[in-house]
């Protein structure tokens, strides 16, 4: 299940159109849905570029209220590409719980923990391959660690495109005002600008 999550992986890097499966396998290896996305720290913005069994109501949320309150950033930014991390590898525990975003954006959707990884990264910004654990699947230890480092591995190797590039040319470019995505649309702005 793994080596065909890494291939899944490998292959959206080449043909984006590929990247709801990989989110999809993502989760079958221990999640309850993921999200690709990149967060420039420096813009203070943030675009999901693929999503999979996200609940839409909360990504719009995100985009438009909560995403300057996850206390994950800009530190998360900094964090070496292929080095697998959760919130409270960031925010003490008792202190991500008491934030304003904890409280209303993560636990209403139930999400226990988050396992997180640059997949590829800039100055000031990343892009980020997220996938959220329920009750289900509980907290991050030590074992999910390892198991997902393995997913994480691909990053560090050679591609023949970036991640992000290839998961913005899927997305429709950057010259559109929405993005739709598995059958509804983001927020406008919710788009990676133009890179040189």
């Amino acid at each position: 299940m793994l080596s065909e999550l890494i291939g899944d992986i490998y292959d959206a890097a080449l043909d984006p159109t590929l990247w709801l499966r990989a989110l999809e396998h993502s989760c079958i290896v221990g999640g309850s849905s993921a999200v690709l996305y990149w967060h420039d720290v420096a813009s203070e913005s943030s675009a999901a570029l693929h999503l999979f069994n996200d609940d839409p109501h909360y990504t719009q949320l995100y985009f438009e209220k909560y995403m300057p309150m996850n206390p994950v950033f800009p530190a998360a930014t900094f964090i070496e590409s292929g080095l697998i991390y959760t919130p409270t590898d960031i925010v003490p525990e008792a202190e991500l719980r008491d934030t304003r975003f904890h409280k209303e954006w993560v636990e209403p959707q139930g999400i226990t923990d988050v396992v997180c990884v640059n997949l590829e990264k800039a100055t000031t910004s990343s892009s980020v391959l997220n996938i959220r654990r329920d009750g289900t699947h509980g907290i991050v230890d030590d074992a999910v660690r390892q198991r997902d480092a393995d997913r994480a591995a691909f990053s560090a190797r050679g591609r023949d495109r970036p991640v992000v590039r290839s998961a913005q040319d899927g997305a429709g470019g950057p010259h559109r005002n929405s993005r739709q995505c598995r059958g509804r649309h983001l927020p406008a702005g919710a788009e990676r600008p133009a890179t040189g």
